[in-house]
């Protein structure tokens, strides 16, 4: 990073996020906090539990799925949506 550049930040307040308001269920904030510290495994264990994990032979099956379950839900589902994950192998997280 260019000197000025690194100047001009320090002198600006920095930002701070201390409430996580896009987990709101607290089995999400605590799997995203797995997944930070390395616990992938963990963490894609409880999105699976929650039925947050589709799984697929192939990303464009999986995208499929994805996009049939987004179009097919009730607004208030579509909005609960966490995540969609193609796995060559599910089993290598479990």
């Amino acid at each position: 990073m260019p000197e000025r550049v690194r100047q001009h930040l320090n002198r600006l307040p920095a930002a701070h996020l201390s409430t996580n308001r896009r987990q709101a269920q607290e089995w999400e904030r605590d799997a995203l906090a797995q997944m930070r510290s390395g616990e992938v495994g963990v963490a894609i264990t409880a999105y699976g539990q929650h039925r947050r994990v589709t799984t697929g032979p192939s990303a464009d099956v999986v995208r499929g799925r994805l996009v049939e379950d987004w179009t097919a839900g009730s607004p208030e589902e579509v909005l609960d949506t966490a995540c969609g994950l193609y796995l060559n192998d599910p089993s290598a997280w479990t």
